[in-house]
């Protein structure tokens, strides 16, 4: 049961708080445009100040980053892969992933959310490997 709760706090939880914050922040976005548009009027909160910008544009990416890499490092535990080789490979899939929307294709490269990734990435490791035990 413990690997249940663990799963929801780590992983769950925060892919479901970057949704709220899309729901409640942000709008024009593929999320807005497909399930809430015409239901009611969003976003409910406008950012309108640099922290609740914050919030809508680099918390969500924080919150994905955080549960990837929570995520990665549970099933590194459970299949007992070489720790090195997957926190290595954990950090360049998340910068990698922030780094190539550089490239254009549509996306947008923003240094707030290559430091939310690297943020999330780090206090992932720590609280799994410092105080998660399965």
């Amino acid at each position: 049961m413990n690997w249940f709760i663990n799963l929801l706090r780590h992983i769950f939880l925060p892919l479901t708080a970057g949704l709220l914050i899309y729901i409640l922040f942000r709008e024009n976005t593929w999320l807005h445009s497909h399930f809430i548009a015409g239901f009611t009027r969003f976003p409910v909160i406008r950012p309108d100040n640099t922290l609740l910008q914050l919030v809508a544009f680099n918390v969500p990416d924080f919150c994905w980053a955080y549960a990837l890499a929570s995520s990665l490092f549970f099933w590194q535990q459970w299949t007992g892969v070489n720790r090195r080789v997957i926190t290595i490979l954990t950090l360049l899939l998340l910068a990698g992933s922030e780094c190539l929307q550089m490239a254009g294709y549509g996306f947008t490269f923003d240094w707030l959310d290559l430091v939310a990734t690297i943020l999330a990435f780090g206090l992932s490791y720590t609280v799994i490997y410092k105080y998660e035990t399965f």
